[in-house]
């Protein structure tokens, strides 16, 4: 668990303030401040009961080896291994209480494939009785407890032997949301594609009408981030790109922004002031703008952190602020 030092009471002092802005509105069809946990350890990134208290949308990573016939794995870095990742249902349970929606990520870096439309049905018949709301009477073991999570994300970074038009992608997502109860729990779907628009892995399963969120993922793309000469051009449009093309079965494209210098070593970083005062004052008007999405913290950086996350809250309550006048 990160300790509390100097620079840590100006990051609690930063997050005080995001919270006060109303970056967490229950109820609200924004993902608002969404963030992934899991590839790290207690010491170099937050708690999830920590990361719940500042943020809106947690996607746990990753499920990195699944389909093919392999036997699916979670990887959550040194967090715990598989056999012993139950103890987090409490924390998810709290997470979930607090009005904060948590997801499975799948993919990253990991060993992973859908090789048919059978394959994918069975992996996600496998997600929904692992980690969502699905019940075989303990022949599934579940990785993380009884909790039952709300939604699954895919961060795919790879395709069969490189070849996009042997993805499944669409028909996992499809046989997702067959779960999906509009009435009672909901199972949401989310994407968070590379920047370029569109993505060759995830195009599909974007315009099958199953995915809720996107949150492109706007660093270590030179052709659509924010460049090291200060030119913000490429990913203002090509985020308009993408809200203009998602189908209208997605209720919100989140900008996809690095948390810290390490995550974005083929550029895309940018300073809280470049956010506040070059991205937000732009996309926050945007009718599908949904929040933003922080690539992933590792606990080296924490004012800078701090600072982003604060004017991160900032620009989503602005847009909360248009939201709700308009109801």
């Amino acid at each position: 668990m990160i300790s509390l030092t100097n620079t840590s009471v100006i990051f609690l002092s930063a997050l005080l303030l995001v919270l006060s802005l109303g970056k967490r509105s229950l109820g609200s069809p924004l993902p608002g401040l969404v963030a992934y946990w899991g590839q790290s350890s207690d010491d170099d990134e937050f708690t999830l009961d920590q990361m719940c208290w500042m943020y809106s949308t947690v996607n746990i990573g990753f499920l990195d080896k699944f389909g093919g016939g392999q036997e699916p794995e979670l990887n959550l870095g040194k967090h715990c291994t598989q056999d012993c990742c139950t103890k987090l249902s409490r924390q998810i349970t709290r997470c979930q209480r607090m009005g904060v929606k948590v997801f499975i990520s799948l993919g990253s870096d990991g060993n992973y494939t859908l090789t048919s439309k059978e394959d994918a049905k069975k992996v996600a018949d496998y997600i929904w009785m692992a980690f969502l709301g699905g019940n075989d009477y303990g022949l599934t073991f579940r990785p993380l407890g009884n909790a039952v999570l709300d939604g699954v994300d895919l961060y795919i970074k790879k395709s069969p032997k490189n070849d996009p038009t042997r993805d499944f992608w669409h028909e996992l997502t499809a046989s997702l949301k067959e779960h999906d109860d509009p009435e009672g729990k909901r199972v949401y779907v989310s994407a968070s594609p590379q920047c370029p628009y569109p993505d060759p892995y995830l195009d599909r399963a974007i315009n099958n009408g199953s995915v809720d969120y996107v949150w492109p993922r706007f660093f270590n793309n030179p052709s659509c981030q924010y460049g090291d000469d200060g030119d913000q051009s490429k990913l203002l449009a090509t985020y308009t790109l993408w809200t203009r093309s998602v189908p209208s079965t997605v209720q919100a494209v989140a900008v996809g922004i690095p948390a810290s210098r390490d995550q974005a070593p083929e550029g895309g970083y940018m300073e809280s002031s470049i956010v506040r005062d070059d991205i937000c004052t732009t996309v926050y008007t945007n009718a599908l703008y949904g929040g933003i999405m922080l690539y992933s913290f590792n606990g080296l950086e924490l004012y800078p952190f701090a600072k982003t996350l604060e004017v991160s809250g900032e620009c989503i309550a602005k847009r909360q602020g248009i939201v709700s006048s308009s109801m």
